[in-house]
């Protein structure tokens, strides 16, 4: 779990993920069948990577079996596109995420030292944590490479993924959108397999939010700077920060425009898009749905402390 500081890394050293899973490391050509022969096991493989984190040292590998599972959410993005015109969706509607279930699942992970050739097996809580602070679980390994796909994180490189995996993790569901030169993820997966939605873009950050947990990532890298309180704490920073000019809008949820005031930084710059109508948005519309409403509440708490 990383602490709401921004990330310098240097931009230039951002990797697309689809490029990585065929790529390879700084030390050494990596041949996935050619490890997978000296790992004895009946398993089957998932996925191959390496983290940053670790210096790109160790290709982790993780065998095994998941579930296809699904889950029905309301569409936060309530934009569609229809020729040059714009309409709300139904908040009704809910849309069919599926992703892969891991847990409860026999699972295999291994490491391969790509320094020494020494192959052992991973310690899962060199890996990461949940966001509740616990070491990582030998089934949140695979889920969070998977989080790292859907995100296009470029702290983690995926060397192999299993193809009915990847095309779980492909469907259009999880659709990304030109912002600023950029393809951004509207929804996606985090490490508990939930579906998180774009909030707001600015020149500096992304926000995504599950259930009232908040996702903070670099605009740049797509890596994640926070998945707890200080996410939410970032959230609350960048909207008084667009206000100022320290950053720059480009893309926000109509009802958090309408409810912070913002609606006058959406411009023809912003991939909110042109000509926005946001004065005709139905707002008790929005107010109505649950989701929304907690929003509301939120903002409200807020403005009483």
């Amino acid at each position: 779990m990383e602490e709401y500081t921004e990330t310098k890394r240097n931009t230039q050293e951002k990797k697309n993920i689809n490029q990585n899973m065929k790529g390879s490391t700084n030390m050494r050509e990596i041949n996935i069948e050619e490890i997978k022969n000296r790992i004895q096991t009946e398993q089957h493989l998932l996925t191959a990577f390496t983290l940053q984190r670790t210096n790109n040292k160790y290709l982790y590998m993780v065998f095994g079996d998941y579930e296809i599972d699904t889950v029905k959410e309301e569409d936060m993005i309530y934009y569609e596109t229809v020729g040059e015109n714009e309409k709300l969706k139904s908040l009704s509607e809910k849309i069919e995420f599926p992703y892969p279930e891991f847990y409860g699942k026999k699972l295999e992970g291994y490491k391969l030292d790509l320094g020494t050739d020494e192959i052992s097996l991973i310690d899962c809580k060199d890996l990461g944590e949940r966001w509740i602070g616990e070491p990582f679980a030998i089934y949140d390994v695979p889920s969070s490479v998977c989080a790292a796909y859907t995100q296009e994180d470029s702290t983690c490189s995926i060397h192999y993924l299993e193809d009915s995996l990847k095309k779980i993790l492909d469907n259009p569901v999880y659709e990304k959108k030109l912002m600023n030169g950029k393809e951004i993820p509207l929804r996606m997966l985090n490490s508990d397999m939930d579906v998180m939605q774009l909030l707001m873009a600015t020149n500096k950050y992304l926000y995504y939010e599950h259930d009232d947990i908040f996702k903070m990532i670099n605009v740049d890298t797509l890596e994640t700077v926070s998945d707890n309180y200080f996410a939410e704490e970032g959230f609350e920073d960048s909207k008084e920060n667009i206000e100022s000019g320290e950053e720059k809008l480009i893309w926000i949820h109509p009802y958090e425009a309408k409810c912070h005031g913002l609606e006058k930084f959406i411009s023809r710059e912003t991939d909110n898009g042109e000509n926005k109508k946001f004065e005709n948005i139905d707002y008790k519309k929005l107010s109505s749905n649950k989701k929304v409403e907690s929003l509301r509440t939120k903002e409200n708490t807020i403005k009483q402390k």
